[in-house]
């Protein structure tokens, strides 16, 4: 028995090492598929990625789910390849492995609070979200993002791996928490009360008026003549057909706007799941004082495996809850 960090950084659990190398070649080629998918789909999109700042947070999310696939998972597979292999693992490329993980998945994490933040000015201040972010303060503000995550892995060197790891994967669960309250606060009064309520007014007030102007194509057909009626009688319905087509549009407007929310909401919600576990085995490896180094080993390739694993859970639950990105994967094939 000893503290966790007296505990090698490798092992010589064979079964342990072969699970860990065969679920980072399996979790790599699904990342790099479905986060390449999504990038494609978007990409494809021009003009509304040029316009809203929502799909560059999201092609930001997925450019570093993609890495993940293409520089993290790689380096896992090496890493506990080597390990299954009995091959002598540096110093180095132990730090290699732990910093790109942090990196790109700080970075990943960090545009999330970038997108609740996103979805807060969409329900809170509509107008102002629709005059959008010039396209270079977007980028300046999600390149801040991939700096920041930099700057942050410092303190990585100082701490070690387990220490680190205990304030990353708990400021990441703090982090996705508020905005999930925050988001499903809003998202019900604004979007479930109050918009509810205005769809309901505005549906009820183009009844009346078609019920009206109804009322008024009969008092025509009564008193004018039949040229003059049925001339009125087509103004009345085409203004007809416009109410009914602008209430249509705004159901549409409302109904996109509930898709895109309950899609951020899921993607915490998926988060939070696959990271509590790694919490609880986190919080043992940083307050055991008498450890199970074999203990510390599952605890820490398991945590491991988890923060990548969710690399490719946000892009499956983009691709099943927006339709623009589906439809886009469908024509792809």
């Amino acid at each position: 028995m000893a503290s966790s960090e007296a505990c090698n950084s490798t092992h010589e659990i064979t079964e342990l090492s072969s699970f860990s190398f065969s679920f980072s070649v399996i979790i790599s080629l699904l990342t790099v598929a479905t986060n390449l998918a999504v990038i494609l789909s978007l990409l494809r999109k021009k003009n509304i990625l040029r316009q809203s700042t929502f799909h560059k947070i999201l092609l930001n999310i997925a450019l570093a789910d993609l890495l993940t696939g293409l520089i993290s998972d790689p380096i896992s597979i090496s890493f506990h390849g080597k390990e299954m292999l009995r091959i002598p693992i540096s110093s180095a490329e132990t730090k290699t492995l732990h910093v790109t993980l942090f990196i790109i998945n700080g970075a990943s994490i960090l545009t999330m609070v970038l997108l609740c933040i996103d979805r807060v000015i969409a329900l809170k201040w509509p107008i102002l979200y629709r005059n959008g972010l010039a396209n270079r303060k977007c980028l300046l503000v999600l390149s801040s993002t991939w700096a920041l995550s930099s700057v942050l892995v410092i303190s990585y060197f100082e701490y070690g791996y387990i220490k680190y790891l205990a304030v990353f994967s708990t400021t990441a669960v703090a982090t996705a928490c508020v905005s999930l309250f925050m988001t499903i606060g809003i998202f019900r009064i604004h979007i479930f009360n109050k918009s509810s309520k205005l769809e309901l007014n505005l549906f009820k007030n183009t009844k009346a008026n078609n019920l009206e102007n109804c009322g008024k194509e009969n008092r025509i057909d009564n008193i004018s003549s039949k040229e003059n009626s049925s001339n009125d009688t087509q103004s009345n319905s085409s203004n007809c057909k416009d109410n009914i087509r602008t209430e249509i549009k705004r159901k549409k407007k409302l109904k996109i706007e509930r898709s895109v929310n309950k899609s951020f909401i899921n993607m915490l919600v998926v988060f939070l799941l696959s990271y509590l576990p790694a919490c609880v085995m986190i919080a043992y490896m940083n307050t055991c004082d008498a450890c199970n180094c074999i203990l510390i080993h599952v605890a820490r390739d398991l945590t491991y495996l988890i923060i990548l694993s969710s690399a490719f859970f946000r892009p499956v639950n983009f691709i099943y809850r927006l339709k623009m990105i589906k439809v886009r994967i469908r024509l792809l094939r």
